[in-house]
């Protein structure tokens, strides 16, 4: 097990911070790299809690090897730092490896935390089209398409012709 204590600096005002965290917007599912490895999984707010003196929610994430065995998991507690510091969030928990994981993979699924609630308090939704695996996929389907149309251009114009004589 390794421990994990981070601030996130948003700049953003306490308020704000708070209801992206309170949200969970930046929960789902989650695919990481680490040491050459895949990883997927999924990212859950397990809990929201408001008292007089702090507010905090409760993370939980895990995320198991591609082909092969071993996983992550990350179980976390975020809140504001407060005092005169805005949008500070820090994050405090632990992370676990199991089978074949390793401690990178632990610290990608906390860098994969951080990286999530940083663009939810500042208003940029994680887009699919940020993950180079997925623009590689996206533009081999393009290629398939193109050449797929292109196929049948030259077929109809080959039958076209054929006809004509």
């Amino acid at each position: 097990m390794t421990t994990i204590e981070t601030e996130l600096r948003t700049g953003a005002a306490d308020e704000r911070a708070w209801e992206a965290v309170a949200s969970g917007t930046w929960r789902g599912p989650l695919r990481l790299e680490a040491d050459g490895v895949a990883y997927a999984g999924m990212l859950r707010l397990v809990d929201v809690d408001v008292d007089d003196d702090e507010r905090r929610a409760r993370v939980h994430a895990q995320a198991r090897r591609a082909g092969g065995f071993g996983g992550v998991t990350l179980t976390a507690e975020v809140r504001l730092a407060g005092g005169r510091r805005a949008g500070v969030l820090a994050v405090t928990g632990e992370t676990a490896a199991t089978g074949d994981a390793t401690a990178a993979a632990e610290r990608a699924l906390a860098a994969e935390l951080s990286r999530r609630l940083v663009f939810a308090v500042l208003g940029h939704d994680p887009s699919p089209a940020d993950d180079p695996a997925w623009r590689r996929r996206l533009a081999a389907r393009a290629v398939l398409a193109v050449g797929a149309g292109v196929a049948a251009g030259l077929a109809g114009a080959a039958w076209d012709r054929r006809r004509r004589t």
